[in-house]
């Protein structure tokens, strides 16, 4: 798989997270740092010149990936979503922005003050990269 497809699917997975949970987010300080990773990471996103054929090679990973993890259509634990993203990104082969990692790393620590780390979802979220590792060289 091309590099450049590689650094295009770990940003959309940053991308998503505001999406995924907006159900769950609250008027405060969460909330904020949603946007705030949101605009970061579409930033970093549109720096990237996209193609047709990046969106549908992306999609295409992503739609494995949910397939392989068990997670597509299924509602997944916030600080799993956040856990899994800050791993593909400490994991990846690319430098990406450190505000994202700094505001998804503000993100897991203000939901585990307030919340707590429920049992698993670290484990789950580096499961997760270990499969996404294996989709993307596969």
């Amino acid at each position: 798989m091309q590099k450049r497809t590689k650094k295009i699917v770990e940003i959309a997975f940053v991308v998503a997270i505001p999406k995924m949970i907006k159900d769950k987010i609250k008027k405060g300080r969460f909330r904020n740092l949603c946007r705030r990773l949101y605009k970061i990471s579409c930033r970093e996103i549109n720096k990237i010149q996209l193609t047709k054929e990046d969106e549908d090679t992306a999609l295409q990973i992503i739609l494995e990936f949910g397939k392989r993890t068990g997670w597509h259509g299924k509602q997944k634990n916030v600080m799993t979503l956040i856990s899994f993203a800050l791993c593909l990104l400490e994991e990846s082969e690319f430098e990406h922005n450190a505000k994202i990692i700094s505001v998804l790393n503000d993100m897991y620590e203000y939901l585990s003050r307030r919340d707590g780390v429920p049992a698993g979802c670290d484990w789950a979220g580096q499961l997760a990269v270990e499969k996404m590792q294996i989709i993307m060289e596969g």
